[in-house]
């Protein structure tokens, strides 16, 4: 059964989510948005390949309050934390296509001391 990300709609369950989650992927995405419905089209199976990360998805509309304490003015992006603390990010113009977030994701991951995940 495909993982489907978790939707944050408070800045309050974001702040839960990241201090309880060991490793979390922030997703921050847009309604229309033709590369955010491109990235539908895969995330569960990336998911899949990383079933100890949490995935969380922050929609612009209802939490643009989290888009400008981020800075995020590109959708869509992502955030790689480990117990809270941002590790790494992945912002661009570009399309993300899988291979693109499967080495964000790895590369982000080798920053913190496996040892502890």
């Amino acid at each position: 059964m495909a993982k489907t990300m978790t939707t944050i709609d408070t800045l309050e369950a974001l702040e839960q989510h990241l201090n309880t989650a060991n490793e979390t992927l922030l997703v921050f995405k847009s309604d229309n948005c033709i590369d955010c419905d491109f990235l539908d089209t895969y995330i569960d199976t990336i998911e899949h390949r990383f079933p100890e990360i949490t995935f969380l998805e922050v929609k612009r509309h209802q939490l643009p309050e989290i888009f400008n304490h981020y800075r995020i003015y590109g959708v869509p992006s992502f955030f790689y934390f480990h117990k809270g603390n941002i590790i790494n990010k992945y912002v661009d113009k570009k399309r993300k296509y899988p291979e693109n977030l499967i080495m964000f994701i790895e590369t982000s991951r080798k920053g913190v001391d496996h040892a502890i995940l």
